[in-house]
């Protein structure tokens, strides 16, 4: 009798051991570890000096990691970080101080994306025509996930919830052989890697996509335009030019309307109604603001009216090769040659800065607007970073709220709150906490990396560990069943 008893013990002491096994191993191991300092700024920097600026912008750091010849690749924003992409590798620092905050050598083909700390590289060329895709923790400083994925990317792809949107398409030709696997969107769920589905057009799919609404729009060598559903990987519409290109260009969206650039500038309506059409000698991609569009065709820069096409002002420039894309609303920034432009929306030449020797842009490179700073990448792989004067931010900030893109103007309308707050100027600091208060608190959209650190690539040794202490379970119970 004595015995049955110690037995039951045994067995319910066994059984409580087991669960507390099954549950250690279900938890999120990295709940309990220390995840090392954050790299994501939880508040953005303001700076004090604000107040003696000049009413120009300044230079506030510029980054020279690498010197390497022909770097297609713009540096990257997010969350207050600007990642960089060298022959050294790839590193993230501080937009507001120039502190190079993570650098890892790895090589990328690809224009890297950013994510919550994460970053998505490609890193190498497979066999049969397909290439490495790799997503980075920068904070736990791990490889989350590699995937194979068809092509050779080198464009940016576009983040959205839970999803992560290339194109396979490579911006130059590998002489002496046919692109393979170039013709394809592809969608991959950013957590895990894996592939949800893969779309395929015709010609090399070589520009960057656009995700808006739920449709993806990119476009081809070929010249045709592609809107794919977001949630199913089906060809919603595609549009025609007829004219081939070698680079294409990723169309805009902007009020209701796409402009796509190929041969020609082409505006359609969501549905892929063509609107009009104006027949130029374009060699940049078209960045819309306040009712107008801009970007390079022949040796100038235009601005156009977004509803007619009808042209309000050329600026010349020296050599459209190594001319940037153009971005801004009140002040447009680009650069050409070894020299930074800002020009006003009606083409008044506002600001210039000259960079160092035997440096100069390239056709591939964009202005980044963030935070009242604009970020430039060089074709050496140099970054330059100019802080705009408190004043311009304002500016800024309210053409970027008309236009509606709020998360962007959020970040110029802080660094102008706190120079009118060292100024003193109740006005403008009504106005401007009247415009926060009206965009709300910054989203998190963070949150569901948090709750992922339970990895894909961790649930089948999770799921093996259960099994194995389940079976030893299963044989304690044998035995001791024996022996009652």
């Amino acid at each position: 009798m004595k015995m049955q008893i110690k037995i039951k013990i045994k067995m319910k002491l066994y059984i409580f051991l087991l669960l507390v096994a099954c549950i250690y191993l279900l938890y999120p191991v990295g709940s309990f570890q220390d995840q090392g300092p954050s790299t994501t700024r939880s508040q953005p920097v303001l700076h004090s000096h604000l107040q003696s600026q000049s009413s120009l912008p300044t230079l506030a750091w510029v980054s020279k990691h690498g010197n390497y010849p022909f770097n297609e690749y713009s540096p990257m924003v997010d969350n207050g970080l600007v990642c960089t992409s060298t022959n050294k590798g790839l590193g993230l620092i501080n937009i507001a101080t120039g502190e190079e905050i993570w650098i890892e050598e790895v090589m990328t083909t690809m224009v890297p994306a950013m994510d919550c700390e994460h970053l998505y590289y490609v890193d190498k060329m497979l066999w049969g025509g397909y290439s490495s895709l790799n997503c980075y923790s920068t904070r736990e400083n791990t490889l989350r996930w590699t995937q194979r994925i068809p092509g050779r990317p080198t464009f940016l792809p576009v983040i959205t919830d839970e999803k992560m949107v290339l194109t396979t398409g490579a911006y130059s030709e590998i002489v002496g052989r046919e692109p393979e696997n170039e013709n394809c969107i592809i969608c991959i769920n950013k957590y895990t890697g894996k592939r949800l589905w893969k779309f395929e057009g015709q010609g090399r799919m070589n520009s960057a996509p656009l995700v808006k609404n739920g449709i993806i729009y990119a476009s081809t060598d070929d010249g045709v335009l592609y809107a794919v559903d977001l949630e199913s990987g089906n060809a919603v519409w595609e549009f025609e030019t007829g004219s081939p290109i070698y680079i294409s260009k990723t169309p805009v969206i902007y009020q209701e309307k796409i402009y796509y650039v190929c041969d020609s500038l082409y505006c359609l309506d969501v549905s892929g109604e063509l609107l009009w059409k104006r027949e130029m000698n374009f060699n940049q991609k078209i960045f819309a603001s306040k009712e107008r569009l801009y970007t390079i065709e022949g040796d100038d820069v235009v601005s156009m009216d977004a509803d007619s096409g009808e042209i309000l002002w050329r600026f010349p420039t020296e050599n459209f090769n190594f001319t940037t894309s153009i971005a801004g609303w009140e002040y447009l920034f680009y650069g050409c040659d070894d020299v930074v432009y800002c020009l006003s929306r009606d083409g008044e030449l506002l600001w210039e800065y000259t960079i160092s020797e035997h440096d100069d842009f390239f056709i591939h490179s964009s202005p980044i607007l963030s935070e009242g700073y604009v970020v430039m990448g060089t074709r050496l792989g140099h970054v330059y970073t100019f802080r705009l004067p408190g004043e311009w931010c304002y500016q800024e900030a309210e053409a970027m709220y008309r236009d509606g893109d709020y998360d962007t103007a959020r970040g110029f309308y802080e660094q102008a709150l706190s120079y009118y707050e060292e100024k003193g100027d109740i006005t403008h600091l009504d106005s401007i906490t009247q415009r926060l208060s009206e965009l709300g608190p910054e989203p998190d959209d963070c949150t569901e990396w948090s709750n992922s650190t339970m990895q894909s690539s961790n649930l089948p040794y999770i799921f093996v560990g259960i099994c194995v202490v389940l079976l030893i379970g299963v044989i304690i119970w044998r035995k001791m069943s024996r022996k009652g």
